[in-house]
C-alpha cells in the first residue's frame, strides 16, 4: 500500500512538473517535500525521552531543540489543540 502511495505521489509530481511551461524570462525555483505522519500518545513519547512540562508554555514556527518542543506541546495541549 505504501509502494502504491508513493508511486501516486511520484506520478504527481512528475505530470505538475511535464505541464509546466519554461521560459527564458522568468527563473522560479520550486521545491516539493513530503513527509509521513506519525500518531502516538504524546504524553507517553515525551516522557520517554526526558521532556518536562515548562514553565511557559510558547508558540514557535519551527522547532529546534527539546526544550521548544516541549513549550509548544505544552502550549497547544493548553488550549486542547492538535498542532503539526
Amino acid at each position: 500500500m505504501e509502494t502504491e502511495r508513493m508511486t501516486a505521489v511520484l506520478n504527481g509530481l512528475l505530470k505538475a512538473e511535464q505541464e509546466a511551461e519554461l521560459t527564458n524570462q522568468l527563473r522560479v525555483a520550486v521545491g516539493f517535500g513530503s513527509c509521513m505522519d506519525m500518531i502516538g500518545p504524546g504524553l507517553e513519547i515525551l516522557t520517554d525521552i526526558g521532556a518536562v512540562p515548562p514553565d511557559k508554555p510558547k508558540h514557535y514556527d519551527s522547532l529546534h531543540d527539546l526544550d521548544e518542543l516541549q513549550q509548544i506541546f505544552a502550549y497547544f495541549f493548553q488550549h486542547g489543540a492538535a498542532a503539526e
